[in-house]
């Protein structure tokens, strides 16, 4: 599960960190920039949650907190693995 949202702060590249959600904190790994794989030049902040099964209510308010930086945005050649 993911959680994505606008971002108009100046880091790019995927971090460790976690986001506060329904009264507690999941770890996470984070992606702020655009999506070059998808073609896609927004900016945004996508957070995917780990070991998260739960849905998600859209307009669920959540803090995202950010950590360190584990590397770069790069393009992948295709989308499966």
């Amino acid at each position: 599960p993911t959680i994505n949202i606008s971002y108009y702060g100046e880091e790019r590249g995927i971090y460790a960190g976690k986001v506060f959600i329904n009264k507690m904190f999941v770890p996470a790994a984070i992606h702020l920039g655009p999506r070059p794989t998808f073609e896609d030049e927004e900016v945004i902040c996508e957070a995917f949650l780990i070991d998260w099964d739960e849905n998600i209510d859209p307009g669920t308010m959540v803090e995202i907190e950010v950590y360190e930086k584990i590397r770069n945005i790069v393009k992948f050649k295709k989308l499966e693995i």
